[in-house]
């Protein structure tokens, strides 16, 4: 990290979470990142509990 160039950002936004992958210009991964969406009940816990 740290370096400075040109990168390649790839999104993908699916149903149950969302992806990124980052690639250099040669096709090298940078970093990649998964998050999954909340479940509906874990979407009813923060907002009973958030008040």
């Amino acid at each position: 990290m740290g370096e400075r160039g040109q990168y390649i950002a790839i999104l993908d936004i699916g149903t149950t979470g969302t992806r990124s992958i980052i690639y250099d210009l040669e096709a090298r991964t940078i970093g990649t990142s998964y998050t999954e969406y909340p479940t509906k009940a874990e979407v009813i816990c923060i907002i009973l509990f958030n008040k």
